[in-house]
Formats: structure tokens, C-alpha cells, sequence
């Protein structure tokens, strides 16, 4: 789909919004395909001149937001100390040898650090992390972190380290191709692991329709060291799997839980055996509807349904979901953009 330049600087200021957060000028100009970089600078001048869009301090808002520009240093501050608080647990991370890649993600990640607004974590700023595996030992990992986040809430009463996407070296692809999905593996920030952003973007060729990124396709993206040592992994790992799901039936006395392990990977599912990740794409559908929201009350000379459907293509997402949630407890997760 040809879209042009001035919608696609519509697209990043309006997705930011959602948000509450400007677009830094310079990451647009990175981001926006464009042969000549003064295209973009003319096409934003015009842009400022209709009064759609305001700049200050090398950022840009929808004229109005003046304010989420103001409040970005402070956020940057915020950001920038919870990073700093992670020399520990990413020495941690970093010793043990089956980890290729820990990554940053989520608000933290775009420099936005947001409180979650429901749940036993509300008022409080959690920290996503990104971690990918060496194959079958995703859930030798994420055993130790179920116990370690377990016991962290019951001593701390709050949520800080929340490990929402965990997957194997050589299961990558992410299913739900999308502008919002795109978007977080462009945020993407690593922070230890032997292993490159790039070989995560290699299985993803798909997100350059969505931001101009820097891929090296030469190079190498599955690493087979220790075929040995991953084939002796494999039963423990699989065990590791179904014995979750057993302390689960028994901490909520619930013996359907049981049923729910499968080997075929399923995205409406949380917990898959070769990849942990938020169902449905965390908070897909809720960002994809706050976008058409304002995208048409605030930007309507560039709203086109067509438009819509390219950037979230997803749509049917909410007619699946985890078995594990009913509506109403969905609903309130992906409340957090809601406004």
C-alpha cells in the first residue's frame, strides 16, 4: 500500500498520542521511508503551517498536546533510573548460559514509562523484558522467574519485573504482523546476551513495511552451538512445561487447567511451550481502536479504513481469547491505553 509522507508523519504523531508522548523528530526521520531527508522537513513545515501539528525542542505533537512535550524530560529522567536498576539483574541474566538475548520492551523502551492502571500493580511502573532462549530451555528459564516473581510480589506487594515475552533462538517470527507489534520490535533495546537485535529483525522482515530499519540480511540468525547440550534439554524442558500447569490446577483447585498445555503454538495462548507472551498481542486491540478513535476525530483529512486495515490488520484478535481470562478480566487488561 503507497501511503504518503505526510500521512506517515500523521501515522507516528497520532500513534504517540495514544500515549501521551511526542514524537522525537530526529527517530521520525529514521523511521519515515524517504530518498531525501528535506522532503520530511518540508512536509512537517506544512504540516505546523495548517495548524495540524506544533514542534518545540526537536519534538512534534498535534497542536493542543504542548503539554506531552513538556512533561518528556521528566519522563526521560524516570526512564533512564529504572534502566540503571538493572545492573543486577542483568549481571544475573547475562551468567546464565542458556540466555542469547535480554531485551527491553514496552513503555520503557519508547522512554514513556506508564503505571498500570488496574490490577494489584496499579500506581506502580512495571519493566518488560524480552528474553530469548537457547532451544528447549524456555521453560528450564521461566520456572525459576514464575518462582522468583512469585515470591518478589509476596514480599514487595507489587509487580516490577514482568518477563511478557520469552521465546526460543529459533522461534522468532511474531505472528500478528502489525504496525503495533512493528512498533515494539522497533523500540526494542537490548541490554545483555550474546545474541544481536538484528537476528530478531531477520525473522521479521515483515515490519520494514512499517519503519525503515537497518537489517543485515548476511547475517547469521541460528546459532547450533550446543546441539548436544539443547537435544539433553529437551525432556527436562517439556517436563518443566506441564509441571507448571500441575501447580497451577493445584494453587486455584482447578483441574481444567490441566487441559490447557499444548505443543502446537497458539496466539490467543499465554503460555506455549516455545514461546510466553502477552495473548493476542497485549494491547493490540485496545491501541488499534484508540488510533481509528483519534485518527479520525483529530486527523480526518487523512483517516481512510483501508489505512486502518494495513496498519492493524488483527481485527478478529478479540473473538479470541485466553481460556484462562473471561471478558471482563481481558477488558480491564488492556485498559491501560484506554485514554
Amino acid at each position: 500500500m503507497h501511503i504518503p509522507l505526510k500521512t506517515w508523519i500523521i501515522i507516528h504523531v497520532c500513534y504517540r498520542e495514544i500515549f501521551q508522548a511526542p514524537v522525537l523528530i530526529k527517530d521520525l526521520k529514521r523511521w519515515v521511508k524517504s530518498e531525501n531527508l528535506s522532503e520530511i522537513d518540508l512536509s512537517i513545515y506544512s504540516l505546523i503551517e495548517e495548524g495540524t501539528l506544533y514542534s518545540e525542542n526537536g519534538y512534534l505533537v498535534r497542536s493542543g498536546n504542548e503539554q506531552f512535550i513538556k512533561n518528556q524530560p521528566g519522563k526521560s529522567e524516570t526512564t533512564r533510573k529504572l534502566l540503571d536498576s538493572l545492573k543486577g539483574v542483568t549481571r544475573f541474566l547475562a551468567s546464565i548460559p542458556f540466555i542469547k538475548f535480554v531485551g527491553i520492551s514496552g513503555s520503557i523502551a519508547a522512554e514513556n514509562p506508564t503505571a498500570d492502571k488496574v490490577g494489584f500493580n496499579k500506581g506502580n511502573i512495571d519493566i518488560d523484558f524480552y528474553v530469548i532462549t537457547a532451544r528447549n530451555t524456555l521453560w528450564i528459564f521461566l520456572i525459576f522467574e514464575r518462582i522468583f516473581n512469585n515470591l518478589y510480589h509476596l514480599i514487595f506487594r507489587k509487580h516490577t519485573y514482568c518477563f511478557n515475552y520469552c521465546t526460543e533462538e529459533d522461534f522468532l517470527g511474531i505472528t500478528n504482523q502489525s504496525f503495533y507489534t512493528s512498533t515494539e520490535l522497533n523500540n526494542l533495546l537490548k541490554i545483555c546476551g550474546p545474541m544481536g537485535k538484528n537476528e530478531v529483525l531477520m525473522q521479521n522482515l515483515w515490519v520494514s513495511a512499517y519503519y525503515d530499519l537497518e537489517i543485515n540480511v548476511r547475517s547469521r540468525v541460528i546459532r547450533n552451538d550446543r546441539k548436544i547440550f539443547n537435544l539433553i534439554l529437551k525432556l527436562p524442558n517439556k517436563a518443566l512445561y506441564y509441571t507448571y500447569f500441575l501447580l497451577r490446577s493445584l494453587k486455584k483447585f482447578e483441574l481444567r487447567i490441566l487441559t490447557l498445555p499444548r505443543s502446537e503454538f497458539d496466539n490467543s495462548y499465554k503460555y506455549n511451550l516455545r514461546r510466553m507472551s502477552n495473548p493476542n498481542g497485549g494491547y493490540e486491540i485496545q491501541v488499534s481502536r484508540r488510533f481509528t478513535e483519534l485518527l479520525n476525530e483529530y486527523y480526518s483529512d487523512y483517516y481512510d479504513e483501508e489505512l486502518i486495515a494495513f496498519l492493524f490488520p488483527n481485527s478478529s484478535l478479540a473473538k479470541s481469547l485466553d481460556p484462562e481470562n473471561d471478558r471482563m478480566v481481558y477488558q480491564g487488561y488492556i485498559s491501560k491505553y484506554a485514554d
